[in-house]
């Protein structure tokens, strides 16, 4: 069993759609090593632990993430090795999918499809989580009936058709 959590990104004329995968018995020790990253940017650079750590403010020097004046460099390198922390989490998998923002429902069905031939070839299954914002159980639902990629045994591949 794994789970998944989805967020997207988007701005005027791209969207994007990422998604963190972890195996569910590794999901303690990925949250112990992420609450403990975050007490180690506490005591360096000041940082507030409950902080979200969104691109394009933290990168853009908006919101406030400490008592200090943190300088943008500052903020680039702790967001560096905040993305560097991620990859180093027990057995995670990241999928993405990117384009047009016309194309957002399209991307999304793209990441699901990901998402379920990787789940094939690991043999597991998945819980999805994401945030607040656009409902997909529509598309969700439809591709649990119509789902067109095509297997390399034959036939429709996937978890969505069951």
């Amino acid at each position: 069993m794994h789970l998944i959590y989805i967020d997207d990104s988007k701005d005027n004329a791209l969207c994007c759609f990422s998604a963190l995968c972890i195996p569910a018995d590794q999901w303690l020790q990925a949250l112990n090593q992420l609450v403990e990253f975050r007490r180690t940017i506490r005591t360096s650079d000041g940082i507030f632990a409950s902080i979200e750590m969104h691109a394009t403010d933290w990168i853009g020097g908006r919101g406030n993430i400490s008592h200090n004046t943190v300088l943008k460099s500052t903020r680039a390198r702790i967001f560096r090795l905040f993305l560097e922390e991620i990859t180093k989490l027990p057995q995670i998998q990241i999928f993405n999918a990117c384009g047009s923002k016309k194309d957002e429902m399209i991307l999304f069905e793209r990441l699901l499809n990901r998402i379920n031939v990787n789940m094939g070839k690991a043999k597991s299954s998945c819980i999805i989580f994401s945030d607040e914002g656009k409902n997909y159980d529509k598309l969700v639902r439809r591709l649990r009936r119509h789902n067109y990629i095509s297997s390399k045994l034959g036939g429709l591949a996937g978890w969505f058709n069951s």
